[in-house]
Order: structure tokens, then C-alpha cells, then sequence
């Protein structure tokens, strides 16, 4: 109960005097000028506003994303302008009320109702709880704060500076304005205002408003706190994920979080970096777990008209920040199938210009970046964004590579210490998260990778980066392949990695595809563990693939003589060198092919051939007693320098060793003892493919070539025909110039023939991807769907469907959007949009 003696009478003079002088300032807004208002009243504003919520708040108080100097300054002098306690202060309260909150060391205790929540707790002394449990709170953080400590000894005239006399004296001298207007709306009303935004999270959003993450504690979510105070109302979710910069699950472009936006203005300038966000997942498991009252679609169907005026008063904002959202309408040349409804995601390099003066050196150097298209009733979404690796992020940050990139050496990391850069030099596991390779989906989650052991696990509604994963601390392993294969209808996928430190070794690794505990909320792929390891065929080298093959009983790998030798990758790690430094070609060498039993991990059979390259299988399978595996193969390995950037800049290319479509087939029961030298093992008809036994007693592979060279990114119907006999190949000529040359074709295995859609010399098509019709039967029974890039800024760049039987155009659609924000896209999956219902 309060007593007189509890009264902060101080506090209740200052606050009614306020109060009446905010009411007076009605009188002053029938007079003020234009000027004022948009030049100085709103920006204040805005700065006091922004100093609470993105400063004390989620910069200082709970450490959710991390700000440069500058940018903490500016957050400073913002906050002072708030006049809400200084930074140290503040955040000592709002610790104490998070960690008790609605006790009686919570200083604003909802339990003692709204307005004692709202404003009264400033009105009266502090509980002593408040105090005592207060000095068990660490402000260790705080104190190493050279800014905040600055403002803490200077509070008192900064607060003369910037919350008084700036605001009054602007509009006087600036615009002859009165000088009693200008203190009563700059000051007095504009201070009023972000006082009530700000308690109005302390009152309305502890009282009223929906649970939906966790129904045990008071906090709500509360739609008009939302608008009054930049995003700072969805406060159930903050009590519960306290740690997500954003205090919500929705990003601000699809809710009114203009904090959040700012934050990404901010990222995006490079002076923020480092949020920490909540994955999807655990959420909504949260929300499974502990929720309830969840917001009806009527309600969120209300609720988006907000949105929407809101998004066409900030629309223009959104061409300057990274991520950009284009709907497309003007379909011509044909209609959608009516069943075409998929989200599809691509991942590719989308930018290599670091600043003016410094530029990366290969094509896959580039900064990754996503794409998301969603195909539905005819109409086509468009969405993109740069992957937030950590590679990224230091990136934009320094303007050089922190970390090693194949073609680009690295740069000191301008923010660790001499013996943490050092450290970071030796240990592998410290290869760049740049994922601009491959991106795959395991079940309902989906990963970007490069070919490192560090993969990033992504939101495929937010783009946003979910959680890191470091296969060296899971598994042991250093490289990992961005490819992941499975089997429909089986319960594993499996990938292929290496290790250095562990030795030199290749390690089969089993991925579970689902969980036994669905609210479990590991991730499946820290659940990888090693099938098994096969031995380097080299002492001091490894070598390097990027794909395999699988089939329903095997894993096909293929040990290339393209090797990456261990003691240059020291150097390039310790000396700042590319990757690429550190690559051999062996040529003589034998290429060799291992065939592993999924079931137990066992090697089958070892089989060799000539040496030769490739990226991309195409696909592998069982067939009366063989093993059939055809890929996209190369003479060598300068495939690897043709991506050069300066060159493509330069327009210097070099037609020879294009990839060309081979079979190679390997009889799995053979008996060298008794085969003869020289004699042909396979028993399959119609094939020019080889395998003998030669004089070392080694099963000796010949291809077969199964069409013309030059075009690569293979794909085949992999929903119903991964691992198992197929007829149709599907393929681009974006890499190459020749018969394959800005088109798409359709490869039949069996009689060798093409089929082509040709674009004109300014169109790039990307990596098909096939989708078949749901319930079909006949393997080509669906679409082809590819990316086309226009070298020209007057051709739109548009989204190409082909039907998969006839291989004609059914339709296509423009991408409205320019040159940068769609990259030349190397990988993608799909999903149905029943599925992720």
C-alpha cells in the first residue's frame, strides 16, 4: 500500500507541469510552421524514439545485434534527446524487470495496475526489492562502454544540449520561429509523446493483448503498442526470445517494426552487424508448446491494411536495403499450368565490387546471395537477399575478405587481437560461410553452403540466416560437398566431406530426415554422423568433388586427380592466400571410383579410369548386376579458370574443354582372379562403355559420350527418378560457347537426341529445374523452369516455362527488377506449396 512517505513529490510536479505544457502546445500547432515540424519536430522525434527502442533497448539492454562506434554514438545522443534516464540507468532497470518481472522487484509491476505500470512507478520511491535484487544485475558490459560512461558524466549538460536547446533554437533561428511555439510542440509535446510510446510497453502490453508464445507470463502482444512505439508491441515474443534484435518472428516488411527497419538501414550501411535472430522453428514449437489465443487470418487480414499504407509511405525505402520483394503480373507468351504451385529457392554469387578501389578475383568469391520465387494462381513473387554469412557480414564491414575465398586471398579481421587472428589463421574450421555453391533441403529445413565444414541453416520465408553449423565440431570434418542425396521414400540422406587435422581422409556422412522427437529443435544435420572414412590416395594431398552419385543401394564416389594439397593449404590459411594456390592437376594419375554400401558403409568395389574432371553427376543406378553413373565430364580442370573475373570483365573465354555428357558403367560381381586381362566385364546391350581387368589387377573404365559438349548444371526428374533408371536429361549452355550456347536442352539418354530452346545472344537461361506434374506417372510429365538473364538493361530478365514432354514454351515472366538484384544462380530446390502448408 502507498503512503504519503512514498510519494516522489519532485516527480508528480514535473510531470503534471509537462503535462500542462504538452496541452498548451495544441495551442502552438495552429500557428507553427511547416518547417518546423517536418525539419526539426519529426526528427527529433524519430531520434528519441530510435534512442529508446533501437539504443537503450536492443543495442544496450539485451546486447541483440552489435553497433560501431559511430553508430553507438549517434545512439547516444539520441537517447539523450529521449531524456529517459541515462543508458546506464535504463538498462539497469529493464534487466531487473525482465529477470523479475510482475514481482515487487519488477520497478514497473504490472500486478499493481495500469497506471502505477504506466507512469506511476516514477511517482513514488522504488520497492526495495527493486533495489536489492537490482545490485545482483551484471553491468559489467555497460561500464566497459566508453559512450555509455561519457553520457553518464556529462548527463546533465548533454541534456541542455540536445533535449532543450537544440530543438528550441533550431526553428528560431533557422526559420524566424517563435520561440515559445518551437519549445512547446519541439520539446514539450514531442517529449510527451515518446514518453507514453515508451510506457505504454510497461502498461497496455503487460495487460492487454494475445499469449501466443507463452501463456505462463503477463507480457502481450498488442497492436496499438506496435504503432505507437516503432515495433516495441509484440512483447509477448520479446519476453519469451529476449535476444532477437527484431522482438518479433515477422520481419518489418511484413509487420509495422520500423525499429527493425532502421537496424537493417543500419546493417546495411555497415554500421551494425551481428544480430542475433530466432529461428522459425523454434518458435513456432515454442508456440506449439506454451501458447495460446493465436490472432485469427480475419484479424492479420485487418491488421495488413496498416501494413500496406505503411509499406507505400516507406515503398521507396525498400530499393535501398538488401532485400527487395517484386510482384509479377505482366505474363505473355502462354499461361501458367493451373497445377504450378511451388516455391522455389536459388542461391548463386551476386556481388564481387567490395568498394571503388577493390574488387574479388573469382566468380565464386562473390557475395551469396538467395532468391525466392514463388509460382501461384498465375502469378510470380519475386524475393532476394544477401546470404548474412559471416563472411558477408565482415564483408560489408572491412570491404575485404575476412576470410579465404578460392580465388581471393584474405585480409587481416580488423576486430580480433593479434593472437586471435593468428589463431584463426591455422584452424581450418575458420574457411569462409560464404554458401554462394549449393543450397539443399533436409525434410522442412533448408541450407546454404560453400564447400567448407561452416553451412548456414536459412529461414525459407525470411531469407534470413537461422543458425551456423560447424560439421568440424560435429563430425570432425573440414570440406564439406553443398550437395546432399537421398532417396525418395528413405529415412537418411547422405553427404560426402574430408578432413586434414583428423588425417587425410574422405568421410561418408548419414543424415537423418526426420526427427524422433518432433519437438526436438536440433537442427537434422547436426545430427550427421560418419557412415565411414576412406583413406587419402595421396600422402600430403586430398582430393576435391563436388558431387557423387547415388543409387538405391550404393554411394557412388570418385576420387579425381584434382587435389588439394595439405601443406599449401597451411600456408594459404597462415599466409593469406587464395584456396586455388593450393590446388594441383595431376594428369597421369588414375581417376578412381569407390562404390559404398549405404546399408553398412562397406566399399563394394574400386574401379579406375583416365583422368579426367567434373563437377555435376548427372545421375547413377542399379541395373542387372552394374552400376550405370553418368556426369557432365571435362578434360581438365581449367574449367576452374575460365571464371576468373577479370577475364569475364574482359570478355577473354576459352572454347576448349567444355563439359560433355559421359556414362561410365561398373559390373559389380567381378572375379579378378579368374577374369582376362583385356576383356569386357559389362553384359549390357546397346553401350560403348568399357570395364576390363588390366594387368594390375584393376577393373579399368572406358565412357561412353552421350552427346555433344557444352552445356552443364545437369538435372533429370530427381523427385521420382534420383538413384533409379531415367531417360531424360535437362541441361544449360550459361557456362559455355558453342551448339549449347543461350539455351536449354532436353538430353535423351537412350537415342542420344536434342531437343533445344534457344534464346537470343543477350539471354543467359540458368540451371533448369524440373518439376514434375503431382501424380504423374511418365517421367518428362511436367515443367522446366529456368532463370533468364538479359546482358542489356532494355530486356527484362524473366522467369522461362517449358513443358517438360515437348520441350515447348508455355509461358513466361518478366522480373521487374534491374541488373544486380537476380544473380547468375548456380543451384536451387523446390517445394509444393502444399507441402509447406
Amino acid at each position: 500500500m502507498i503512503t504519503k512517505s512514498d510519494l516522489v513529490w519532485r516527480n508528480i510536479f514535473l510531470l503534471t507541469i509537462l503535462h500542462l505544457l504538452a496541452l498548451a502546445s495544441f495551442f502552438s500547432f495552429v500557428y507553427i510552421r511547416w518547417s518546423t515540424l517536418f525539419i526539426v519536430y519529426a526528427p527529433t522525434l524519430l531520434a528519441s524514439l530510435v534512442g529508446i527502442t533501437a539504443g537503450a533497448h536492443r543495442l544496450w539492454s539485451h546486447r541483440s545485434y552489435k553497433a560501431h562506434l559511430c553508430l553507438r554514438i549517434f545512439l547516444m545522443i539520441c537517447n539523450t534527446i529521449a531524456l529517459q534516464n541515462d543508458i546506464y540507468v535504463w538498462c539497469r532497470d529493464h534487466r531487473v524487470h525482465h529477470k523479475y518481472s510482475e514481482t515487487d522487484a519488477d520497478p514497473h509491476n504490472s500486478k499493481r495496475g495500469f497506471f502505477f505500470a504506466h507512469m506511476g512507478w516514477l511517482m513514488v520511491r522504488k520497492n526495495r526489492e527493486v533495489f536489492r535484487k537490482g545490485a545482483t544485475i551484471d553491468l559489467t558490459d555497460l561500464k566497459r562502454d566508453p559512450v555509455v560512461m561519457f553520457q553518464r558524466r556529462h548527463y546533465h549538460q548533454l541534456i541542455i544540449i540536445f533535449w532543450l536547446l537544440i530543438p528550441t533554437l533550431l526553428p528560431y533561428l533557422l526559420f524566424d520561429e517563435n520561440i515559445i511555439h518551437s519549445f512547446l510542440t519541439c520539446v514539450c509535446f514531442r517529449y510527451v509523446y515518446s514518453l507514453h510510446s515508451t510506457w505504454l510497453v510497461n502498461s497496455a502490453a503487460h495487460l492487454y493483448g494475445n499469449r501466443p508464445y507463452d501463456r505462463r507470463i503477463e507480457p502481450r502482444e498488442n497492436r496499438l503498442v506496435i504503432v505507437a512505439s516503432f515495433g516495441e508491441g509484440y512483447h509477448n515474443y520479446h519476453h519469451t526470445f529476449p535476444w532477437d534484435y527484431s522482438t518479433s518472428e515477422f520481419g518489418w516488411m511484413g509487420s509495422l517494426n520500423l525499429t527493425t527497419m532502421i537496424i537493417d538501414l543500419f546493417v546495411w550501411l555497415g554500421l551494425a552487424y551481428d544480430r542475433k535472430m530466432v529461428s522459425s522453428e523454434i518458435v513456432h514449437r515454442r508456440m506449439a508448446r506454451s501458447g495460446h489465443n493465436k490472432l485469427s487470418n480475419d484479424d492479420n487480414r485487418k491488421w495488413s491494411i496498416i501494413q500496406h499504407l505503411i509499406g507505400w509511405f516507406f515503398g521507396s525505402m525498400a530499393l535501398w536495403l538488401p532485400a527487395s520483394v517484386r510482384i509479377i503480373s505482366n505474363l505473355f507468351n502462354g499461361t501458367i499450368p493451373e497445377w504450378v504451385n511451388i516455391q522455389m529457392l536459388r542461391l548463386g554469387p551476386g556481388k564481387w565490387d567490395l568498394d571503388d578501389e577493390f574488387a574479388l578475383n573469382h566468380w565464386l568469391d562473390g557475395c551469396a546471395m538467395l532468391c525466392k520465387f514463388t509460382i501461384t494462381d498465375g502469378q510470380v513473387t519475386f524475393h532476394s537477399k544477401y546470404l548474412r554469412s559471416e563472411a558477408y557480414k565482415k564483408m560489408v564491414q572491412v570491404k575485404r575478405p575476412i576470410f579465404t575465398e578460392f580465388g581471393t586471398r584474405s585480409f587481416p579481421d580488423p576486430c580480433k587481437n593479434v593472437f586471435s587472428r593468428f589463431f584463426s589463421q591455422i584452424v581450418p574450421s575458420d574457411l569462409t560461410d560464404n554458401g554462394c555453391v549449393g543450397i539443399y533441403k533436409l525434410s522442412d529445413e533448408y541450407y546454404a553452403a560453400s564447400e567448407t565444414c561452416n553451412i548456414l541453416k536459412i529461414c525459407n520465408q525470411s531469407l534470413n540466416v537461422q543458425q551456423k553449423i560447424n560439421l568440424d565440431k560435429i563430425v570432425g570434418v573440414n570440406l564439406a560437398c553443398s550437395h546432399v542425396q537421398y532417396v525418395r521414400d528413405e529415412h537418411y540422406a547422405y553427404n560426402m566431406s574430408s578432413s586434414f587435422m583428423t588425417g587425410l581422409k574422405y568421410h561418408l556422412l548419414k543424415i537423418p530426415l526426420y526427427r524422433d522427437d518432433p519437438l526436438d529443435e536440433d537442427s537434422l544435420l547436426s545430427r550427421a554422423t560418419v557412415l565411414t572414412s576412406i583413406p587419402s590416395s595421396w600422402k600430403t594431398c586430398i582430393a576435391y568433388y563436388h558431387s557423387y552419385g547415388i543409387t538405391e543401394n550404393y554411394i557412388i564416389f570418385i576420387e579425381l586427380p584434382l587435389v588439394v594439397n595439405a601443406f599449401k593449404l597451411a600456408a594459404c590459411t597462415s599466409m593469406g592466400k587464395p584456396l586455388k594456390d593450393c590446388f594441383e592437376w595431376h594428369p597421369t594419375e588414375k581417376t578412381r571410383f569407390y562404390v559404398i554400401c549405404k546399408r553398412t558403409g562397406h566399399i563394394v568395389n574400386k574401379y579406375y579410369s583416365k583422368a579426367f574432371f567434373f563437377f555435376h553427376m548427372i545421375n547413377s543406378y542399379e541395373i542387372d548386376g552394374h552400376i550405370v553413373t553418368d556426369l557432365m565430364a571435362y578434360d581438365d580442370a581449367t574449367i576452374l579458370e575460365k571464371w576468373d573475373l577479370n577475364a569475364m570483365r574482359n570478355n577473354i573465354y576459352d572454347e576448349r574443354n567444355q563439359a560433355q555428357p559421359t556414362r561410365f558403367i561398373m559390373p559389380l560381381s567381378v572375379n579378378l582372379n579368374e577374369s582376362e586381362t583385356g576383356t569386357n566385364l559389362i553384359r549390357l546391350p546397346q553401350t560403348e562403355a568399357y570395364a576390363t581387368v588390366n594387368a594390375e589387377k584393376h577393373i579399368f573404365l572406358t565412357s561412353e559420350k552421350m552427346g555433344r559438349s557444352g552445356f552443364e548444371l545437369p538435372t533429370i526428374n530427381y523427385q521420382n527418378f534420383n538413384g533409379k533408371q531415367y531417360r531424360f536429361c535437362y541441361g544449360s549452355g550459361v557456362f559455355e560457347r558453342g551448339y549449347y550456347a543461350n539455351s536449354v536442352c532436353k538430353l535423351n539418354m537412350q537415342t542420344k537426341e536434342v531437343s533445344r530452346w534457344h534464346g537470343t545472344e543477350t539471354q543467359y537461361p540458368g540451371e533448369c529445374i524440373f518439376i514434375a506434374r503431382p501424380g504423374s506417372i511418365e517421367e518428362d510429365d511436367g515443367i522446366l523452369l529456368s532463370i533468364v538473364l538479359s546482358s542489356i538493361e532494355s530486356e527484362p530478365h524473366f522467369v522461362l516455362i517449358l513443358d517438360g514432354k515437348s520441350f515447348t514454351e508455355l509461358a513466361r515472366a518478366n522480373l521487374l527488377c534491374g541488373v544486380g538484384q537476380i544473380p547468375p544462380t548456380i543451384h536451387g530446390v523446390f517445394t509444393y506449396l502444399d507441402e509447406l502448408k
